[in-house]
């Protein structure tokens, strides 16, 4: 036996017994495999096959692999048994010796049944041979839920190839194939009868109404091989054969009434990760928050959760919430079935000083319990103080007294009788004050308006652009600092087309180059600081979809990328 343990030492060592077969007709035969990983072994020892003869083995066989640098074995031994008897029998263990100690496997357990009688011994009726089955994990489910259909082949003879022809058009589902499953040869017994089994096939089914679903039949060509040879250079001959699968009914139920309002439209299994841009903030600031579903449900019917604001002892709301965006939306494969996977970023605006708590939460139907289930990943608690914004009376009065007290004193000493001008009349002082008291009027009455919600939310958008941009860009300082260049350009992106969306009030469909450049023109934004701001545009595209996110001088594109935002927002401003 080759010596090698020592390049596989690395990995873990195992040593387990496995038959191909559950259950066996007395007229059948099975395999048992006992195998070695990731050691040298010696000193074999098989259990007792007592109640079964052997009809071949041991036979020996040996892989290795490598992977990352590192080298896996695998040694196996196996035996082709038959039963002597009928009834449930059990396999001991056998041993070896392996990395300086006896390892065992553990035992199997057999069940043995009287087979099937036939007019001619071994040669079944010709639709017995072979047949294929649809089977299903189940036959009553949910909208939205995952339903796994397989195609399974059992046959008593050999199989060269097949082919579906035809199957159900899967009416009221959506469908997706799965590649990637369990397709291992297995024997089972079928009405005394014992078949190698093997999927051909799975797709995965996602009810999309109540009621009966019918899945009808397929119709599947199989090539059978005669064991013949049909020319000169030994080739087996191939017969065609045509069989038809069974059809299924699948009741779809719908949902127990009680959801709760953290209810997204999950059905399954699902989990949920969260994380938060920072802890402390001020009103001035803008936090991320970015909220992760997976599951193995319809991802199409998962929405993203609704996250309402903390409120004040007032009970006014503390944050302002932006509709989340979404940052990623894909499906995979995982252990046989599909999973799915949702990335959403919400944006809060602080409104209020104080201390709170961000408690995002998604519910979803549990399959297994038949219970909504509410996920919460992380409570968040968020401490938020004044921002340069906010000012109070008190300090703009003491600045405004600070201001008098440094004035110099100028002694009142008349140098001829007062007179009285009109400047000096109070219907002077009122006309003059109208002004100033009328916009103080138009600022109260927006604050008003914004607090009550009457202010047109695009123009909100527009005061807020330059403040969520400079949020985003301070998001992306953070990845520059940790030297991670593909969110760090994701975020100047973001950062700069949300300014365009909301400063513009361009709609997401229609943001093209073209589109950004022609209204910064509009806005009397110089050439040179359209051209700047495409330029950064373009750079954060290069960088994300023509693979340049390597490090480079990030310091210095988010140096030009804030300057340039600034002078646009400047320009615009000073319109």
């Amino acid at each position: 036996m080759l010596p090698i343990s020592i390049f596989s030492q690395n990995k873990p060592v195992s040593f387990t017994a496995q038959a191909d077969a559950r259950q066996v007709t007395l007229t059948g035969h099975f395999k048992i495999s006992f195998t070695l990983k990731n050691a040298e072994g010696s000193s074999f020892e098989p259990p007792s096959f007592r109640d079964f003869e052997i009809l071949n083995g041991p036979s020996r066989s040996m892989s290795t692999s490598i992977y990352n640098g590192v080298m896996s074995s695998e040694l196996t031994l196996s035996y082709l048994l038959q039963p002597k008897s009928i009834g449930k029998f059990t396999i001991g263990s056998a041993s070896i010796r392996a990395s300086g100690k006896k390892l065992t496997s553990s035992p199997f357990s057999i069940q043995v049944v009287k087979g099937r009688t036939n007019t001619l011994p071994g040669q079944p009726a010709e639709d017995e041979q072979v047949f294929v089955r649809m089977e299903i994990d189940t036959t009553v489910g949910y909208v939205g839920q995952q339903l796994l259909l397989d195609y399974k082949l059992y046959t008593t003879i050999n199989i060269a190839n097949y082919n579906i022809r035809s199957e159900s058009e899967y009416d009221g589902c959506f469908v997706q194939n799965v590649r990637t499953f369990n397709n291992r040869a297995v024997r089972e017994i079928v009405d005394g009868m014992q078949y190698t089994t093997q999927v051909l096939k799975r797709v995965a089914l996602f009810p999309q109404q109540n009621g009966v679903i019918k899945i009808e039949p397929a119709k599947i060509q199989l090539g059978i091989s005669t064991g013949r040879s049909s020319s000169f250079f030994f080739s087996n001959t191939v017969k065609p054969r045509f069989v038809q699968t069974n059809g299924l009914d699948i009741n779809i139920k719908t949902l127990p009434a009680n959801a709760p309002s953290s209810f997204t439209g999950g059905v399954g299994k699902y989990k949920v990760t969260t994380s938060i841009s920072q802890s402390r903030a001020t009103t001035d600031d803008a936090i991320s928050l970015k909220f992760s579903v997976v599951g193995n449900g319809d991802m199409k019917r998962v929405s993203a959760p609704l996250l309402e604001s903390p409120r004040t002892n007032a009970g006014n709301p503390a944050f302002e919430i932006y509709e989340p965006t979404l940052q990623n939306d894909a499906t995979y494969e995982n252990g046989g079935q599909l999973e799915g996977r949702k990335d959403y970023e919400y944006l809060l605006l602080p409104k209020e000083v104080g201390t709170y708590i961000i408690d995002p939460q998604l519910s979803y139907y549990d399959i297994d319990s038949g219970v909504y289930v509410t996920l919460v990943s992380q409570r968040f608690p968020l401490s938020i103080s004044p921002g340069q914004g906010v000012a109070s009376n008190r300090a703009l009065t003491e600045a405004s007294i600070q201001k008098d007290q440094l004035k110099p004193y100028i002694p009142n000493v008349p140098l001829y009788k007062p007179k009285i001008f009109f400047v000096q009349k109070p219907l002077y002082w009122l006309i003059y004050s109208l002004p100033i008291l009328g916009f103080l009027g138009l600022v109260g009455y927006q604050q008003y308006q914004a607090f009550k919600g009457e202010i047109d939310p695009d123009e909100l958008a527009r005061r807020r652009a330059e403040k969520i941009a400079r949020a985003k860009l301070a998001l992306a300082e953070s990845f520059m600092q940790d030297n991670n260049p593909k969110a760090f350009y994701n975020e100047i992106s973001k950062a700069y087309l949300g300014y365009v969306h909301d400063k513009l009030a361009i709609r997401t469909s229609e943001l093209t180059k073209a589109n950004v450049s022609n209204h910064l023109k509009d806005l009397s934004v110089s050439p040179e600081s359209v051209s700047r701001f495409m330029e950064i545009i373009g750079r954060t595209e290069s960088a994300l979809y023509a693979g340049m996110t390597s490090s480079g001088d990030m310091n210095q594109f988010y140096t030009d990328a804030v300057e340039v935002l600034v002078k646009v927002e400047r320009e615009i401003a000073a319109e």
